[in-house]
């Protein structure tokens, strides 16, 4: 998407075209007219983000202030017949120097926000399994009146308990959500939070075999 709002990419029905960077060019800036009335309807945070990245690639292109590599391209700028070929080794310089300074780490941007997107979903399935779990042991387990500092501690705990699996996450690495449910039974049970001696009706293992 970013190579298509930069007119650097290969057109569909002339793919043995070379491709020309004409970044003065308004007939190839029309793109991004196109481009700003789709993200204006499209639906999900994740196609927006994706279509809102190649959006700003695209402006930052034709900017010479954040790309002055093109400023060499400025003296070839026209269109139809009145444009003019820039010399090979001039379109190959600036056209590397766009690659990146520009849309290499507008990529890069748009793919750091992906991954934080995804995390964040995890993030939020791992915490809504944790906390189900833990109405799961207080529905079952022969525990008097939660008083509201018993209500306290139960919420710092479950957070401090979250917290490495939180940062697995982030990194990239996986989460054993078995093993972490058990480790929460264990450390209710050691800090005195659940008043039973009755264990929950294989909770565990039914998040196992879904």
């Amino acid at each position: 998407a970013c190579m298509v709002t930069s007119g650097l990419a290969p057109r569909p029905s002339r793919p043995d075209r070379t491709v020309q960077f004409r970044p003065f060019s308004s007939r190839d800036a029309h793109i991004m007219l196109q481009m700003k009335r789709t993200v204006e309807v499209c639906d999900g945070n994740r196609l927006k983000l994706l279509l809102d990245a190649s959006l700003q690639t695209g402006k930052a292109v034709r900017d010479v202030k954040k790309t002055p590599a093109i400023r060499e391209l400025k003296q070839y700028a026209g269109e139809g017949r009145y444009a003019t070929q820039p010399p090979a080794g001039v379109e190959m310089r600036v056209t590397e120097a766009v690659m990146k300074d520009c849309i290499e780490p507008g990529v890069q941007r748009c793919v750091e926000k992906l991954r934080g997107m995804e995390c964040g979903d995890r993030i939020s399935g791992l915490r809504k399994v944790a906390e189900s779990y833990v109405a799961q042991l207080l529905r079952h387990g022969d525990h008097q009146m939660i008083t509201g500092g018993q209500q306290q501690r139960q919420r710092a705990l479950l957070q401090k308990l979250l917290h490495q699996p939180t940062c697995d996450i982030r990194a990239g690495k996986s989460v054993d959500e078995t093993e972490l449910l058990k480790s929460i039974r264990l450390a209710f049970d050691q800090q005195g939070l659940l008043k039973t001696v009755n264990e929950t009706s294989n909770y565990v293992m039914s998040r196992v075999t879904k």
